[in-house]
């Protein structure tokens, strides 16, 4: 009889290290750390599962200890980063023969290779793998940086991993067997293929029947914490993916390079199973959809929502959409499916309001115009909508952003997004950034570029001076100019301002300003002076939001009256 395969997954907080590190010795970051269901392992996990017997599997959920951490982090004594994830390590108990890693996002890259170190140190004769998005694309940077990973998994691991697993068993000893499998690189094969091919590596082989995974694996999951919090605090969720693949070629997205063009998807009896589970017996509230193209294929869409309300699913307001809904896949017959399945709340991707942007830039090619109409008829909706934007593209002059900072004062939404323009490997930005001589694609340094901000500058703008314009852009536009707000639909604004900031972010004396201003136009005065009140007293005692009020001081002149003369103004 064959022993067991032992396989650990280890699922990397996607918080960039230098912030794990401040977090874990308690220095403020101004953040809260992410996390989210590991859908890639979790379906590899049930995939092997159908096809082999004799395979164990555990998980340490590092994006979830690190949240579970910072929810009880005024109880903890201060820890080191390695202090933390030996820590994590040791609680397993176990000696894998193979183990894992999702490096999905590119900020989590360098924490990796930190954990990279403490496994290889811990167990040093196990064979050490890597895959996700960010690994997909970096292969040549991973094994320059680190001899401790064997083997990369490009592209979508069900197969791979699956045939990985077989060699494996048949005789472990032979380690050019096991890079012999399409998609699965050591450092030999690597330098072996890109004398040949240069860039252009073979991907694993992708799945085409998703029903073939099965339920994933949420028993490798603390489904007792996701059931409890997520990103959002206080309110649990699950991810999903019902479908992969997206045909569209927008420059600053590399999802293709993992999930390929061709939209591939489950079927609609294997989805309303799996959401049935997740409902009843698991008892989860907020399922997340983290589909890269939702309702792409419309027919079938429409028979799913009509198996969900068959089920009496859509009365809960179960689903949430945060990826972005196509502007090109939209209809009104589409939205009207989507509000009737009960969808909580969505994202529309737009990224650019500058037609020369869409088309000449970045290659999204959004109809401005029917994003307009779109929103539009999704506000007779009564859902809570939000956009993305993004600002900083290669080519993007100051002209061009401001047309987007324009074109967003033209739609009605309940917050907007918006994001600096970053190089994501695998993505043709990536690439324009490099050829530009912005970035050195070999040496780039993740930690200190996200969203929010780069590190880097452009002919057009310097990292500071995109930093500072989107954050601006996202200050001005949820807080002083807030759609709601201007349309006196005070308590909602209300309610993103506490769950979209206060909740994470108590000091934020932009969001409790404008929560001030509601509960004045809605007659609350006590809860108004309240938080004029706990303005003040931030501004006096908490160094985040002494920087907020440098900075914005002008629009808040209620404020500025208030703590000069301990008084409500009697107008707004």
């Amino acid at each position: 009889m064959i022993n067991k395969v032992k396989v650990l997954f280890i699922n990397p907080s996607p918080t960039p290290l230098v912030e794990q590190e401040m977090l874990l010795t308690k220095q403020p970051i101004g953040t809260v750390p992410d996390f989210a269901a590991p859908i890639g392992m979790i379906e590899i996990a049930s995939y092997v599962r159908n096809k082999i017997d004799n395979v164990e599997f555990r998980m340490l959920d590092i994006a979830k200890d690190l949240h579970v951490h910072y929810l009880s982090l005024e109880q903890k004594e201060p820890i080191s980063l390695d202090g933390f994830y030996k820590e994590k390590l040791d609680e397993l108990n176990y000696v894998p023969d193979i183990i894992g890693i999702s490096i999905l996002y590119s900020t989590s890259y360098k924490s990796s290779l930190r954990l990279v170190r403490l496994v290889r140190d811990k167990w040093p004769d196990s064979l050490i793998t890597v895959g996700g998005n960010h690994a997909t694309s970096s292969c040549d940077v991973i094994f320059k940086d680190t001899v401790n990973i064997d083997y990369v998994f490009r592209g979508e691991a069900e197969i791979s991993f699956t045939e990985f697993l077989l060699k494996y068993v048949s005789d472990k000893t032979d380690k050019e067997k096991l890079a012999g499998i399409k998609g699965v690189y050591n450092k030999k094969k690597y330098q072996d293929h890109s004398k040949v091919y240069g860039n252009s590596l073979e991907l694993s082989e992708m799945i085409q029947d998703l029903d073939a995974i099965g339920l994933p694996a949420y028993d490798l999951l603390d489904l007792d914490v996701y059931r409890r919090t997520s990103n959002k605090l206080g309110q649990g969720a699950i991810s999903i993916m019902t479908e992969r693949g997206c045909p569209f070629k927008c420059s600053f997205c590399s999802t293709g390079t993992v999930h390929g063009k061709l939209i591939r998807s489950k079927s609609n009896e294997r989805i309303l199973k799996d959401i049935l589970y997740l409902k009843n017996k698991e008892g989860f509230k907020r399922i997340i959809i983290q589909d890269d193209l939702f309702a792409a294929k419309r027919q079938k869409f429409i028979e799913l929502e009509s198996m969900i309300s068959k089920n009496n699913l859509h009365k809960e307001r179960l689903f949430s959409l945060p990826n972005g809904l196509s502007v090109a896949v939209m209809t009104e017959e589409i939205i009207d499916k989507i509000y009737s399945m009960g969808v909580d709340f969505f994202r529309v991707a737009i990224e650019s309001g500058s037609t020369y942007t869409q088309q000449k830039i970045i290659k999204k090619n959004v109809d401005l115009e029917k994003a307009r109409k779109i929103i539009k008829y999704m506000r007779t909706k009564d859902l809570p909508i939000e956009t993305n934007f993004i600002l900083g593209f290669p080519g993007e002059t100051k002209e061009l952003m401001q047309e987007t900072i324009n074109y967003i004062d033209t739609i009605d939404v309940d917050w907007v997004h918006i994001f600096a323009a970053l190089p994501l490997p695998g993505s043709e930005l990536f690439y324009q950034f490099a050829k530009i001589g912005a970035i050195d694609p070999n040496n780039f340094d993740w930690d200190m570029c996200r969203y929010p901000l780069r590190n880097f500058d452009t002919k057009e703008i310097s990292a500071k001076d995109l930093a500072d314009l989107v954050y601006d852009t996202n200050i001005y536009t949820n807080f002083f100019n807030n759609k709601n707000m201007r349309c006196g639909r005070y308590e909602r604004a209300i309610n993103y301002f506490n769950n979209m900031v206060l909740v994470k972010y108590p000091f934020h004396i932009p969001a409790r300003y404008s929560r001030f201003i509601a509960y004045d136009n809605l007659g609350k005065k006590e809860h108004a002076i309240e938080d004029l009140r706990i303005c003040a007293k931030l501004i006096s005692t908490n160094n985040e939001s002494l920087k907020l009020w440098n900075r914005y001081n002008r629009e808040m002149p209620l404020l500025t009256n208030f703590i000069r003369t301990g008084k409500l103004s009697n107008s707004i």
